[in-house]
C-alpha cells in the first residue's frame, strides 16, 4: 500500500493509500511479529543441537567475513591472503642485538611449571571470571561452554592441566590460533585490522600457570 501511493500521481489516490497504509500498519506489524515467534519456535524444537545454529542465532554469532580482495597481485587468494598477513606482521630484524637474544632464549629455555598444585584450586574462580561474550577460537569454545562442561564434571578440566603441569608441556593444539581481517579499504592490506582467536583451553593453562 505504501508503494501503491508512492506511485500514485494523483493526490486523491496518493492521499487514499497513505491512510490504507497507517490504518493497516499496526495489524500488519502485528502478524509479522506472530509469524517471526512461530517461526523461530519452530527452529528450535527441530534442532538437534542446542550449541549449533540456535546458539549462533540467539547470541547473534552469524556473521559473513569480509571479501579478501587483491592486493596488487595476479596470484590465487591463498597468496593474497599471505600477502595481507606479511603486510600486518612483520618479521623480526634479527640484526638487532635484543631481538636476537630473546629469540635464543625463547628457542633454548625449557618449559618448566611451578611444581606446587595449588593454582589448581582456582579454575573454578577463574571460570566465573571468563568473558562469556567472546568468540570462540579454533576449537570452537567459549567461556559458557567451558563453565557448563566444568559443572558436569568438575574433575576432567583440572586432571588435563594437573597431566600439563606433571609433563612441563604447553600442548601444540592450545597454541593454533585463527587470524580474522576486518577490511576497511579492501586495495590496501595495511588497511586490514587483524583479530586472532585462540583456543580458550590454552587462554585457561597460561592464566593458571602466570598465577
Amino acid at each position: 500500500m505504501r508503494r501503491r501511493a508512492q506511485a500514485q500521481t494523483e493526490q486523491e489516490l496518493k492521499t487514499y493509500w497513505t491512510s490504507q497504509h497507517k490504518k493497516e500498519k499496526p495489524t500488519l506489524k502485528k502478524m509479522i511479529n506472530k509469524e517471526k515467534s512461530n517461526s523461530w519456535k519452530k527452529f528450535c524444537n527441530e534442532a538437534k543441537s542446542p550449541y549449533g545454529q540456535i546458539y549462533k542465532a540467539a547470541f547473534n554469532k552469524f556473521f559473513q567475513p569480509p571479501n579478501l580482495h587483491s592486493t596488487k597481485s595476479n596470484n590465487s587468494s591463498v597468496n593474497n591472503i599471505t600477502n595481507i598477513l606479511t603486510s600486518l606482521f612483520q618479521q623480526d630484524n634479527y640484526q638487532q642485538k635484543e631481538i636476537r637474544y630473546l629469540s635464543t632464549k625463547i628457542r633454548t629455555t625449557p618449559f618448566l611449571y611451578n611444581r606446587n598444585p595449588s593454582y589448581l584450586k582456582n579454575f573454578t574462580t577463574l571460570l566465573k571470571t571468563m568473558p562469556k561474550d567472546k568468540a570462540p577460537g579454533p576449537d570452537g569454545l567459549d567461556g559458557r561452554i567451558l563453565t557448563l562442561f566444568h559443572k558436569l564434571d568438575a574433575t576432567e578440566m583440572l586432571e588435563l592441566y594437573n597431566k600439563c603441569k606433571s609433563m612441563g608441556s604447553f600442548p601444540t593444539s592450545f597454541k593454533y590460533r585463527e587470524v580474522v581481517l576486518f577490511n576497511k579499504d579492501p586495495k590496501i592490506p595495511s588497511s586490514y585490522r587483524p583479530i586472532t582467536l585462540l583456543p580458550i583451553l590454552g587462554k585457561c593453562l597460561e592464566i593458571l600457570v602466570l598465577k
